[in-house]
């Protein structure tokens, strides 16, 4: 089924939605019925807005997919497929580099191990990109900060849905200009691995990621001079500090370190290495960035700060107790609103599991309108109280007994440094009796909150 009609049925469960939550609010109450049927339609909205991410992801693909097919008509009579290609290479010396070059390039490298011939139009790609085909490492540069953040304004305007669609033309448009490795590498390698980071890194999404050259400790200076305020004076006097008792301002320094982390081995079959009608680059992008984004993401989420990231959670500070374990109600939530201070709520988001978002479908206001607003709007994200949302899936994932289930606040306060190379191994023998060729990444990162004591994070904690 296309994404377009996919749409159409998530669209049409919302007078179901809404008509059960109505009943959930009035004298009736819900019946076990209505509860398994809002369960029911709970999910069916949640699998259809995966069916529609998979659909549009299967569109891109096949759209790709006859692109290559149609380059690879047009350049049939350049390969021979089990011998050596013998045709003399074109003359180089003029012919700039493509991203077609990069991509051909790069799969001549993932496929140098595995005694493959390579194509004439291989060989000319890898002699126009000067590409480093017999290392054994990579080093794949990531976007610069400015970059990062362009990418994470462009990604909060939409759902998360169709991160991947919105992104494509404005991270490529982000990576120009970036030095080193993007005059070689594939941008289709460096654009999937940034998404996928984002994708399935959660706190990614809304924090400010600082990336530097090197891994020397980075350390920011903070100071909190809330309590002095300055004083009124009559016109021409003098300006007199006897009996005046002012406090000194409170200075703190925030360092962050370079903790490595690795995807661990990537296999990849001996099938897709030689057939270059696959998107080899934005494989592998994909493989690695998911890969790293659910590890880092656990401790940017929850980590001790103790030879690890201090995360969000860890970092944040107590704003409303739930007056129950098990439940959340809207005057908490509101109450988690005004825990922050005002100066830190202009531009303020929600951060929860995706579990709590569900149970918060159903709860309004004061005024009897539901708190959670669905992005109707072709490609607009859901809403709490009017305020972006963002999912997490390494917060709590249930309502009990002392969980920290909410976050509210300045989340870009959240700060992630990385170093700004992923280095990419190519084991060239270990998996080859199965056939298949390994790829190891590493990335080096730190992450923690940027608090000089006026608490700009604060989450709300269920009853003991």
């Amino acid at each position: 089924m296309k994404s377009k009609e996919l749409r159409e049925k998530r669209a049409a469960l919302l007078p179901r939605m809404q008509t059960l939550r109505d009943k959930h609010h009035s004298s009736e109450g819900w019946t076990e019925e209505d509860r398994a049927n809002w369960t029911k339609v709970n999910d069916e909205y949640n699998e259809l807005s995966r069916q529609i991410e998979a659909a549009e992801q299967a569109e891109e693909v096949d759209r790709r997919l006859a692109e290559v097919q149609a380059q690879q008509q047009a350049a049939i009579g350049d390969r021979s497929v089990g011998r050596e290609d013998t045709t003399p290479p074109l003359s180089q010396s003029q012919q700039p580099a493509t991203e077609e070059d990069r991509e051909l390039a790069f799969g001549a490298w993932c496929c140098r191990t595995l005694g493959l011939p390579l194509t004439r139009r291989q060989r000319d790609a890898v002699e126009r990109t000067s590409f480093p085909i017999r290392r054994r490492t990579l080093s794949v540069p990531l976007l610069r900060t400015q970059g990062m953040t362009a990418l994470q304004r462009a990604a909060a305007g939409v759902h998360p849905a169709r991160w991947d669609g919105l992104l494509e033309g404005r991270a490529l448009s982000a990576i120009q200009g970036a030095a080193g490795g993007f005059t070689v590498l594939p941008e289709q390698l460096v654009r999937s691995l940034e998404v996928a980071l984002l994708t399935f890194g959660g706190v990614r999404a809304t924090s400010e990621i600082i990336r530097t050259t090197t891994a020397e400790p980075l350390s920011w200076p903070t100071a909190n001079d809330t309590s002095n305020m300055g004083r009124r004076i009559g016109e021409s006097g003098a300006v007199d500090t006897t009996g005046v008792t002012t406090a000194e301002p409170t200075f703190r320094k925030t360092t962050w370190y370079a903790y490595k982390y690795t995807s661990d081995a990537i296999l990849v079959p001996y099938e897709l290495l030689r057939d270059s009608v696959f998107d080899l680059s934005g494989v592998l992008g994909a493989m690695l960035g998911e890969r790293l984004a659910r590890k880092t993401a656990v401790d940017n989420t929850t980590g001790t700060g103790a030879a690890e990231p201090r995360g969000i959670v860890t970092g944040s500070v107590l704003g409303v107790t739930a007056a129950a374990a098990n439940a959340i109600t809207s005057d908490e939530i509101i109450q988690l609103e005004h825990s922050v201070d005002a100066g830190y709520r202009v531009g303020a988001g929600y951060m929860m599991h995706d579990s709590v978002a569900l149970a918060i479908r159903l709860l309004k206001d004061g005024e009897g309108r539901y708190i959670w607003r669905a992005g109707l709007m072709e490609g607009r994200p859901d809403t709490l109280n009017g305020r972006p949302l963002a999912i997490n899936q390494a917060m709590a994932s249930a309502i009990t007994n002392s969980a920290i289930t909410m976050l509210f606040g300045q989340l870009n306060t959240f700060k992630i440094r990385e170093v700004g190379t992923i280095r990419l191994y190519r084991l060239e023998e270990r998996y080859r009796d199965n056939d298949q060729d390994g790829f190891m990444a590493f990335l080096e990162q730190d992450a923690g909150p940027l608090d000089a004591g006026t608490h700009p994070i604060r989450h709300l904690q269920q009853a003991a």
